[in-house]
Order: structure tokens, then sequence, then C-alpha cells
């Protein structure tokens, strides 16, 4: 009988040898009892469960295209098993057998389980930059919970240069090489897979020469060269210069598309020529230019004011050989700018003044076909203002007032002070230092009522106007010049030129951040023809006209420390003695309108 036994267990055995994988019987035959299901709970973990039978039993797994089942887990009461370290794109194959196993049909049947991932759709590259582009995920591929990692082709091998990470769309990758193109692919990663790569997408850097070259003459020894610069994206350039038989090379600020050469031999042919340089990357030379300077000035260059604010030019031509001519003005001794350029059978021009109380001189420049240019002796032209910066109200009884479209700045009094040989007032207490050095836009506080009005004499003879106070205060001279306003005309400038005083709280600086001031807020600055009346609520009270008994005088329209709710239908107003100077008052001025009308007459 034993003998017996030995024989079936040897025969069992040689059978397990000869289908290692399992066979098309032991599928069909499988012990349903031993049945796998499962269930991928991530792109590494698959959970599988079976019904819990009453003996040992051994988890096989075969993996892709292998021969043999392996191994992996034994159990005696579980029923579920987690196997967390798989990879995507894989086929594996579970099946369950008892421990020991005798017969194939105890086998139970083989079950198939795969975790597809697909690679990403490609990446959308774009130049950010002369060397430096960025690489945009698409949208459906930002719902993967792990990375993607950014793939860049060097020398044959791509390697990884970024990774977009959650709550991420883009990656910058900079110091790449020009004239190549440069490939870009993705991978999905986790923390145990990575899928297959996106096909790529392709950028090509071009670092393009300078464009439009040009030379124009400074003075007889030298020259500003100037060009367009090839790309959206400001990088350095290098000059390089021509002169005989040496060749020099200079290099340019970075994001500066002109270059001065102070050292230009007169008369002599030099030739340019400019490239682009980021990085290590070396762009293409532009064309070349030459500069000759050769002076032929005009000569004869008059002006003469024609009307108000309107200067005419005229000169006699100069050499043949001049092509264009470039009119520069320059305005209270600034720097000359070019404002108008006109061919070379124009010897004429008629220019319309900003506004008056300038002083303005003017210089022709000569250009001709080789790019030379001479530059002319300038004349100079004062012309006078009255109402720069104020704006006109026309009132219901006839009267006329040109008024500050903002409060005098303390540039403004600080010019008063300087040329009146007078000391500055004192610091406000909001300021840290400097208020009066820096010549800001800020309200000229500090200031007493009698300092007010005498700014407003120092402006209006300033200006050739006949002053309107009398040392004490009072109006001597009605048709004189710039004067405080009285409460009357403040109250309806607010009404005709600010809106009313609802519509000027509600843009005022006042007490709190609402506004985005802390303290006093900057005015309007240097505007010509301004169009908005400002500050007439808020940022600094100011001083009017009017006398309170006995020696008091008025400040109105609130300051930047005013609560919001003082605000009401009529602006805050308080009596100060004329003597009396805070960090929260200020000025304005007004001018009659006749005075304007006389001098436009």
């Amino acid at each position: 009988m034993m003998r017996q036994f030995s024989a079936i267990l040897l025969l069992s055995l040689c059978l397990l040898c000869l289908f290692p994988s399992g066979s098309a019987v032991a599928e069909e035959g499988g012990n349903q009892s031993l049945a796998i299901t499962s269930e991928w709970l991530s792109d590494h973990q698959l959970l599988l469960e079976w019904n819990r039978p009453r003996y040992t039993v051994v988890l096989e797994r075969k993996i892709g295209d292998g021969k043999y089942f392996r191994p992996i887990a034994e159990f005696e009461d579980e029923n579920e098993y987690l196997d967390d370290s798989l990879t995507v794109n894989t086929n594996y194959i579970y099946r369950l057998r008892p421990k020991p196993v005798w017969y194939l049909d105890e086998y139970g049947g083989e079950h198939e389980a795969r975790f597809d991932l697909p690679p990403p759709a490609p990446p959308l590259v774009t130049r950010d930059g002369i060397d430096q582009v960025v690489v945009t995920a698409p949208q459906d591929s930002l719902q993967w919970e792990g990375h993607i990692d950014v793939e860049m082709r060097v020398k044959g091998v791509y390697d990884v240069v970024g990774s977009i990470t959650s709550g991420d769309t883009t990656v910058r990758v900079e110091n790449l090489e020009t004239f190549k193109p440069q490939l870009f692919r993705l991978f999905y990663v986790s923390e145990f897979n990575r899928s297959a790569p996106s096909v790529a997408d392709t950028v090509y850097l071009s670092f393009p020469p300078p464009t439009r070259l040009y030379v124009r003459a400074l003075s007889d020894h030298s020259i500003q060269l100037n060009w367009n610069p090839p790309t959206d994206w400001p990088h350095k350039y290098e000059v390089q210069k021509l002169e005989g038989l040496d060749t020099m090379y200079f290099d340019v600020a970075y994001g500066d598309t002109f270059w001065v050469d102070e050292n230009v031999d007169f008369d002599r042919t030099t030739f340019y020529r400019v490239r682009g340089m980021a990085g290590e990357n070396i762009g293409d030379y532009s064309e070349v230019v030459s500069a000759r300077l050769q002076m032929n000035t005009v000569e004869n260059l008059q002006v003469d004011k024609v009307e108000d604010l309107v200067v005419g030019l005229t000169w006699d031509e100069p050499a043949p050989i001049t092509t264009t001519y470039f009119v520069q003005r320059s305005i209270n001794g600034g720097n000359f700018e070019t404002i108008a350029e006109l061919p070379s059978d124009v010897n004429t021009y008629t220019d319309y003044l900003p506004r008056r109380g300038l002083n303005v001189s003017y210089r022709i420049i000569s250009a001709n076909s080789l790019g030379d240019e001479a530059i002319s002796d300038a004349v100079s032209q004062a012309v006078r203002t009255v109402a720069y910066g104020m704006m006109q109200m026309d009132l219901p009884n006839g009267e006329s007032w040109f008024v500050d479209a903002d409060e005098v700045s303390a540039a403004e009094y600080s010019r008063f002070c300087e040329e009146t040989e007078r000391q500055l007032p004192e610091e406000p207490d909001h300021a840290s230092g400097g208020f009066w050095s820096q010549r800001n836009n800020m309200p000229a506080v500090m200031v007493t009522w009698q300092d007010a009005i005498d700014f407003c004499n120092w402006r209006s003879v300033s200006l050739g106007l006949e002053p309107a106070y009398d040392d004490t205060g009072a109006v001597v001279n009605p048709n004189g010049g710039f004067r405080l306003p009285s409460k009357d005309i403040y109250m309806q400038a607010i009404d005709l030129l600010s809106g009313g005083i609802i519509n000027s709280r509600e843009y005022a600086n006042l007490l709190g951040p609402q506004d985005g001031f802390s303290w006093m807020a900057p005015g309007l600055g240097l505007v010509i023809n301004p169009t908005t009346m400002v500050h007439m609520i808020g940022n600094a009270s100011e001083w009017v006209q009017d006398k309170v008994p006995p020696d008091g005088r008025l400040a109105i329209g609130g300051a930047f420390s005013t609560p919001v709710d003082l605000i009401e239908e009529v602006p805050p107003e308080t009596a100060y003695p004329a003597s009396w100077y805070a960090s929260t008052i200020g000025f304005r001025c007004i001018l009659p309108s006749t005075v304007v009308v006389e001098l436009e007459e």
C-alpha cells in the first residue's frame, strides 16, 4: 500500500514540472473557490481579494510574458493582499494554490491586472528670452497626482531640466544655446513609476542682428550710434569699430540700444557694426554703417515771437550736401530734444509751445546722405506764462478765475525760498527727512498765512504781473496777480471743477488707509493743461483769504488726518492765527481771468 501512494505522489510532481506557467487545462479547470478579484488603489498599489479558505494558500505572480509563477505571499486566515510596488503598463498575472498542492485542478484560476499609463500630450514650448524658453504642460495632463518631468535633448541624450508639480503649469529653462533647435518632452512620474515620454516639441532659438543702424553727430569729436533691437528681450551688445587698420570692441550697457563714441577723428571715415550677446551666446553682426564728421552748420538762424506761445524759426541753407534738418529745442536749460525732422528744401519752422513762462533755446542739426551731421549754434527766446497748471472757472455772477488744479507743491515753495533768500519751513512731523531738499510734489505745508500771500506776490512778480497784496496782506490791486481764494470761491471751485463735495469726498485723502496713503499724497506735478481739480477735500487744509475776527485766518477743506464722517454738505473749516503753521495746512492760488485775457490780446 505504501509503495502505491509513493508512486502516485511521484506522478503528480512530474506533471507539475511539465506545466510551470499554467496550462489551458489548469485555467479551465481552476479551483473556483480560489478565484481572485482586484482593485487598483494607485498607480503602484493593487488590492487582491478572495474568499477565505479553510486551509493555507500561497499567492503566486507572473510578470508579463514570463514563464513561471513565483510565490509572493502565504496566507492562513487572510483573504486579501496589497501588492504595492508595481509598475505601470505591465501585465501581472496572479493565482492561488493550496499548500501543499497535489493536483493541477487545485490551482485557482489566473487573474490578470494591468495599470495603463499613457504618455502625456506634447508640451508647448515658447520662447521667453534670448536663451530662455517656457515649457508648458497641456491642461489635461495636470490632473496626474504625481509630477511631470521635463526633459531636454542635449547632445543626443535627454536630461531632466525641471519638474512640474501640483499647482504649477510651466518650467522655465535658461542658458540655452542659440542657433540650434531645442527639443523638450514630458514624463508622468510618481514615487514608483514613470510613463513613456510624450512627443517632443521643438523651438529654434535664433539670435538675429540689430537693425536700422544709424549715426547721429553729437559734436565735432563724438557720435551716437543707434539701432533697433532684434528681439523683444533686452540683452547686452558689442560694438565693433574699424578705424584705419585698427579694430576695437566695446561693450554696451545691458538693455541700451545706443552707444556714444567720444573719440571720433574729424573728417575721417569710421565704420561700425553691432551684435547682441547673452551669456555664452553671441548673435550675428549687423550691417556696417559709417560716420564722417564734416561740420556744415546752418547760418543766420533766427528766432522771433510770432504770437503768444508760437515761435518762428528761419535760417539760411548750408552746403548742398545736407539732406535733412533736425530741429531741436531746450526748455529752461534742459537737454536738447528733437521736435521736428524736415527735408533740406525747407528753411522755416513754427513751434507751438506747451506753456508760457519758458526760456526756450533752438538749434538745427544738418545731416547728409552719409549720416554726417552738423550742429548749429543755439538761439534763445523767453515766453511768459501765467495760467500754467490752472483751470478756468466762470462764476454765475460774471466773475472768472483761474484756480490752481492742485495745492502749491513743496518743490514750488522751495524755489520761492531760494530766489527770495528765505529760510525754508520746518520739516513736517510726518516726514522722514529731506522733505524740502528733495523738491517733491507733496503739498507745501508748515507755512503761515503770511507765508502764503508772500508766495502769491512772488509768483506774480516772477511772471511780470502786478502783486495783489501789500505788505500787511491786504488786497490792494483787485486786477493784480495771484492771491488766495476766498471761502466762497473755494466752495464754488469744489462744485464747478471738482464734481461737488460728495464726489470730492469719495476720492479724497482722508483719515484711514482706504485711499492708499497713510499721510499726505503727492500732487499732480508739472501738468501743462490740467483737466482735473484734486485735493479740494482732504490731503491738506488750505488757507483762504477770509479773515476771522479779531486777527484770525481761515483754513478749509480738511486734511489727511480728518475723519471721513466730518465731511458732509460743507467742508470743515478752522480759524487759526495768521502766524500759525502746521503739517496739515497748505494753500493754492487763484488768478483773475482778466489778467490772462489782457496778456493774450
